[in-house]
């Protein structure tokens, strides 16, 4: 079933080729942080605090760079749901997330070593943050932790 934020995601995704505009970063970013958001878990709230931050510093300092720890810190909050009855799902979401990230990275003209490493760093640290949190336990303060290694590794890959 087609949700009326999925059209308007689609919609503003042809936006993407603005290299300079956060339009679409915002289009891409504000229905899975809707999600959790609007979850029954309240502390699914504070999952979104990481992204609130990487968000924040990339509109004030200008840096688009930025937006690859906000995406998958995200990413990582989707994947940190707990829904057992539907364990697929949230690695779904993580990766639609994370396939729209690169989409709007194509549009804007990255190059193909930029998408390439782009698009390994996120599946490595979507592997490693569900391998951590196999470990870390269940609490939202073992989800941040999760949340925050995955966000910092994903900026020392930008310096790749």
């Amino acid at each position: 079933m087609i949700r009326a934020a999925d059209i308007v995601q689609m919609a503003v995704l042809g936006f993407a080729s603005e290299s300079e505009s956060i339009l679409p970063w915002l289009a891409m970013l504000l229905p899975p942080g809707s999600l959790l958001f609007c979850s029954p878990n309240r502390s699914h709230r504070l999952l979104l605090l990481p992204f609130a931050v990487w968000a924040a510093a990339a509109g004030l300092t200008g840096d688009r760079e930025l937006f690859f720890p906000a995406s998958l810190s995200l990413a990582v909050a989707l994947l940190l749901q707990q829904q057992p009855q539907i364990p697929w799902r949230q690695m779904t979401y993580s990766g639609m997330l994370t396939g729209q990230f690169l989409i709007i990275r194509q549009l804007q003209q990255a190059t193909e070593r930029v998408l390439l490493i782009e698009c390994l760093s996120a599946i490595g640290i979507l592997v490693f943050a569900t391998i951590l949190a196999r470990y870390s336990g269940r609490g939202t303060g073992a989800q941040l932790y999760v949340i925050l290694l995955s966000s910092l590794l994903s900026c020392w890959t930008l310096a790749i």
